[in-house]
């Protein structure tokens, strides 16, 4: 008699700025969600841009530390735009880099409500950017208000580098470095007085739309 075994594995996925965890519901993950002020109690407190990433292949907690080539999946799920410079959000990438296994998985969704084209610019100058790391992106979705992008942590980083080599002597006069690529649009608005005190004051209304093109509660 032949007998088949199926060996089943949860891939491993590190959701940073989880705020509630909504990837715990699927039984393919084996999630580790942290925030640097968390939502959920099964979302673990971490700072993320200064976490140190070691060798070990363990995670403790309070999480301080990260093992490096451990993971098969990040997710920065609006979580890039929160940060206030170019360079922090390049570290972030930097950090999932070294996190991921080769071959592994980076997920980025930012909001953009515009038309697909209004900031492709902006998208194309972070794809660059990723592949000085060694990111290779593979896929791309805008929706109505999400740009949606899937970069692999290529087996052999050196064809990404290369790649990002050229492009990068196409725009050279326009960057110091790598990390200046990784703008948003709001980088380039200044907050008038008025507008301070109108945020300061007013309650800000929840945008619905947005959220239902992200996944569920953890809780639902």
């Amino acid at each position: 008699m032949n007998f088949i075994f199926f060996y089943y594995f949860r891939l491993k996925l590190l959701d940073v700025g989880s705020c509630y965890n909504p990837f715990c519901k699927f039984p393919e993950f084996d999630v580790v969600a942290v925030d640097i002020a968390p939502g959920h109690p099964t979302v673990k407190k971490c700072d993320f841009i200064n976490v140190k990433i070691c060798q070990a292949q363990e995670i403790e907690e309070p999480i301080s530390k990260l093992p490096a080539s451990f993971f098969d999946l990040v997710v920065f799920s609006l979580l890039l735009e929160y940060f206030p410079s170019k360079e922090a959000r390049y570290k972030c990438c930097e950090n999932a880099y070294q996190l991921l296994k080769p071959g592994g998985i980076l997920v980025i969704i930012t909001p953009d409500s515009k038309h697909a084209s209004a900031n492709a610019p902006l998208m194309r100058q972070w794809r660059v950017s990723l592949a000085t790391l060694g990111f290779w992106r593979v896929d791309y979705e805008k929706l109505h208000h999400l740009h949606c992008m899937v970069f692999r942590k290529a087996c052999d980083p050196d064809f990404p580098k290369f790649w990002a080599t050229r492009e990068l002597q196409k725009i050279s006069s326009q960057f110091e470095s790598p990390s200046q690529m990784m703008a948003i649009p709001q980088d380039d608005r200044k907050t008038s007085p008025r507008e301070e005190s109108m945020c300061s004051t007013q309650k800000v209304e929840a945008q619905p739309d947005l959220f239902d093109e992200l996944p569920n509660n953890c809780s639902d």
